[in-house]
């Protein structure tokens, strides 16, 4: 009895952990895509530099969730 319960606890687990696998992946995959479609955009800036930061931010933070970007990230480091 015990065996089969841990088996069963097992497989539980095994699913819960793909499920979250393919949420994040799905997640990642809507990023992606969202900083895809706004880089046309902002094509008048050369990347990395603040102009180019903030047309990029100002495309994808439109929604609730509040992105950063990793060519900004370190730029506002150095400034710091």
């Amino acid at each position: 009895m015990k065996k089969l319960l841990t088996i069963i606890i097992l497989l539980i687990s095994f699913s819960c952990f793909s499920l979250l696998e393919k949420s994040l992946d799905r997640m990642e995959n809507k990023m992606d895509e969202a900083v895809n479609n706004c880089k046309p955009i902002c094509t008048d800036y050369k990347i990395s530099e603040n102009e180019w930061c903030d047309c990029m931010y100002s495309c994808l933070n439109k929604n609730k969730m509040k992105w950063k970007i990793s060519e900004c990230e370190s730029d506002s480091m150095n400034q710091n």
